[in-house]
């Protein structure tokens, strides 16, 4: 497959992943060092979100799957410091996608909904929520 079939679509899966990271990396942040949450408290202010994929955005990321692998095997000696192939690669890959039976497939994230990590929105009016 040619790079161009890649790109169309690349620009939405990106935004998505990068939210998702900025999500994880914010959560992982949240507590000063030294300091000690209580676990149940934790759980109580994360919700996690399922996102449902319409066919078109599952083809985009099988495709973006399919890149990535190809990546990984590519990149493989830079970023894990050893050779792989593609097939080592897709045995300890995991999509950004979960898809059970026939149901559509989603993507599901942690949500801080409070404290000081929590996640805020803005609409388009300027308010935020």
């Amino acid at each position: 497959m040619t790079r161009t079939k890649y790109r169309r679509g690349l620009g939405v899966l990106i935004s998505v992943l990068s939210a998702m990271m900025v999500l994880v990396s914010s959560a992982a942040a949240a507590n000063a060092p030294g300091e000690k949450e209580d676990p149940y408290q934790a759980l109580l202010r994360q919700q996690i979100q399922k996102i449902n994929l319409t066919e078109e955005q599952e083809e985009q990321f099988q495709r973006f799957d399919e890149w990535a692998v190809g990546y990984l095997a590519e990149q493989s000696e830079r970023l894990f410091k050893k050779k792989l192939t593609p097939d080592q690669v897709r045995e300890g890959y995991r999509s950004p996608v979960t898809k059970k039976g026939s149901y559509r497939g989603h993507l599901r994230c942690k949500i801080n909904s409070a404290g000081g990590a929590m996640v805020r929105s803005h609409q388009a009016e300027g308010n935020s929520s």
